[in-house]
């Protein structure tokens, strides 16, 4: 599926959910898929934190090293967003980062992408967000 629709002219693909899905297999769909599109990009959708869906072996850096270009920074993106939903100035949050996102890895040249938004979550713009943004009450 994935080279039909880089035959179509997809140069990347993002994947869900692939933390449940056996690293075995994203080492052979990442190899199989560059050697006839070298320059795809794969952004994993996964979650090292989720342990009632994390399969074993599985981590950030067993990821990238399958083959993946980009592995989303959720645990930036949770810090950030139980930041947000705290009354009060966002410039005061220092979010923690974890393990598997230390320098070391960074300075490998694995890189993380990092988002405000998820199509898993409430939306940042929504009322439920942040119920009292807004209240002058």
């Amino acid at each position: 599926v994935a080279r039909y629709w880089g035959e179509k002219g997809v140069d990347g693909f993002r994947v869900d959910f692939a933390h449940a899905v056996p690293i075995e297999f994203w080492r052979f769909f990442a190899s199989e898929l560059k050697r006839t599109q070298p320059n795809v990009f794969l952004l994993a959708e996964a979650y090292e934190s989720d342990q009632r869906m994390k399969l074993p072996g599985f981590s950030y850096q067993a990821m990238l090293a399958a083959g993946f270009d980009s592995v989303y920074d959720s645990e930036l993106y949770w810090a950030m967003a139980s930041q947000a939903k705290q009354p009060g100035n966002m410039r005061s949050a220092t979010p923690a980062r974890s393990p598997s996102m230390a320098a070391g890895v960074v300075e490998r040249g694995f890189m993380f992408t990092h988002y405000m938004e998820n199509h898993d979550e409430v939306r940042v713009a929504s009322r439920y967000f942040a119920p009292w943004v807004g209240d002058r009450g």
